[in-house]
């Protein structure tokens, strides 16, 4: 096979697995600093370090990055360009099985068709998500006034999209961003409920969510 059936074949094995495979457990003590800041153009993929970081106590050290990247490299892939998680989800996916014996997947949840679920794993176990939003001026003053997002931003006025991660803060009922960026006032901020569910609707940010975990066993 070519490279493009072997990614293929890896993302249909270690990526988009069905939410319901996975061994879920309670995260609500775990840390939620960022561990990781992109360094080009791939939020999509140190996103999804972080992801691993939050949802299975694992960091990667530098020099496993350092792996997955040349991974990825060997197969063609450019990693300081635009991609998305679903890629960059399945050579963790992969790499992590390979080190800690596990069988480790990036699930996906479709917040709006799974909806009770989708609260029970985030409120309740308290689950971070991969997601994927709008990235625009309109989105970013937004947050300059009182470090919320409390508007509507369609994907009409996007300039582009950005890979980040989400969890759901139970002290201000609202989800707070976590993203890959470093010391910076648009790397966490808060998203009113609200606007949060509609943007959404309206495709500001993906309707699917994705998350790290063990799978279950058969």
């Amino acid at each position: 096979m070519g490279n493009y059936e072997n990614i293929l074949a890896l993302m249909q094995e270690y990526s988009g697995q069905d939410y319901r495979r996975a061994k879920l457990e309670d995260l609500q003590s775990m840390d939620r600093t960022p561990q990781f800041v992109q360094d080009a153009e791939n939020c999509w993929l140190y996103s999804m370090f972080n992801n691993a970081y939050f949802n299975l106590r694992y960091k990667l050290s530098s020099a496993e990055v350092m792996e997955i990247k040349e991974e990825m490299r060997s197969y063609g892939i450019n990693i300081e360009d635009g991609a998305g998680s679903p890629l960059s989800g399945a050579f963790i996916a992969r790499y992590l099985s390979q080190k800690t014996g596990k069988k480790i997947r990036a699930f996906n949840i479709d917040i709006l068709g799974d909806k009770n679920d989708f609260v029970r794993i985030a409120a309740k176990l308290g689950y971070v998500f991969e997601i994927a939003r709008v990235a625009s001026p309109a989105f970013y003053a937004d947050i300059d006034d009182n470090g919320e997002i409390n508007q509507i931003h369609p994907t009409r006025s996007a300039t582009g999209l950005h890979s980040t991660n989400v969890r759901y803060d139970r002290s201000r009922c609202q989800f707070k961003e976590l993203g890959s960026w470093g010391n910076s006032r648009y790397n966490s901020f808060y998203y009113e409920l609200k606007q949060f569910v509609e943007n959404i609707r309206i495709r500001g940010i993906s309707q699917i969510f994705t998350f790290f975990a063990e799978m279950k066993d058969a």
